[in-house]
C-alpha cells in the first residue's frame, strides 16, 4: 500500500520523513505542495486547499499506487479533504485518510 504524505502550511516534505522510516511496511510518497519545500512559487498566488486539491488530482495517477491511504497534517489534511470532497469521477480515492493536528469544525470565537 502506498502512504501519501501532505504537509502543512508553513511546511515541507522533510517532516514526514522520520515517521515514514518507522512505517516501512508502507511505500511513502512525500510531496512538496506548490510554493514549498523543492516546487515552484506560482504566480499569481495560488496556495489556498483548492488549489492544492486540484494538484492532488493531477499528481495522484503518477505518484501513487492503488490501494493507498493519506497521512495529512494541518492544511495538506484540508486539501486531502477537498479532493475527496470534490474530485471528479475516475480519480482514486484513497482508503483512509489520517487526519493530523487540525479540527475540521472552529469553536467560535469568544467575543
Amino acid at each position: 500500500m502506498t502512504l501519501l504524505c501532505l504537509h502543512g502550511n508553513s511546511s515541507h516534505r522533510g517532516v514526514w520523513r522520520l515517521v515514514v522510516r518507522q512505517l516501512t511496511e508502507f511505500r511513502s510518497v512525500l510531496l512538496d505542495f506548490r510554493g514549498h519545500g523543492d516546487s515552484d512559487h506560482v504566480s499569481p498566488p495560488a496556495y489556498n486547499p483548492e488549489d492544492h486539491a486540484c494538484d492532488l488530482e493531477h499528481v495522484i495517477p503518477s505518484v501513487v499506487h492503488n490501494p493507498y491511504a493519506i497521512l495529512a497534517h494541518s492544511a495538506g489534511a484540508l486539501a486531502a479533504a477537498h479532493l475527496i470532497a470534490t474530485a471528479p469521477a475516475g480519480v482514486a480515492m484513497p482508503v483512509a485518510l489520517v487526519w493530523v493536528d487540525l479540527d475540521p469544525f472552529s469553536a467560535p470565537l469568544a467575543g
